[in-house]
């Protein structure tokens, strides 16, 4: 008795629902409108990563509140860049430069 290695799930509904919609793509004539906020959906995302996961949660190169800290937090998160924000800012800055022959703690903890 042979047992398939795919079983249908809500997860993977969602994944090839997803693919789907992103080859639909190529058959839809994109709008102003669409253009404009996937620029301004990127260059947003950009800032998080950048300005708040890199520059202040990692080097700490500026100050502010604690409430764009969480502002910071919530437009690098939008990126989805689960191990950035594991590296940058649950293990520290001084872990993030790999040398030969040695793993990230993240990776470590992983394996």
């Amino acid at each position: 008795m042979t047992h398939s290695a795919f079983k249908p799930s809500l997860s993977s509904a969602l994944f090839f629902a997803i693919h789907a919609a992103a080859i639909s793509a190529f058959f839809v004539k994109p709008d102003l409108t669409c253009i404009l906020l996937l620029v301004g959906l990127f260059l947003i995302r950009k800032f998080g990563i950048t300005g708040g996961y890199h520059r202040y949660f990692s080097h700490r190169s500026f100050k502010t509140s604690r409430w764009f800290q969480f502002v910071l937090a919530f437009l690098g998160g939008m990126a989805h860049q689960l191990r950035t924000k594991i590296r940058a800012v649950a293990i520290g800055p001084q872990t993030l430069t790999r040398k030969p022959g040695r793993q990230f703690q993240s990776d470590a903890v992983r394996q």
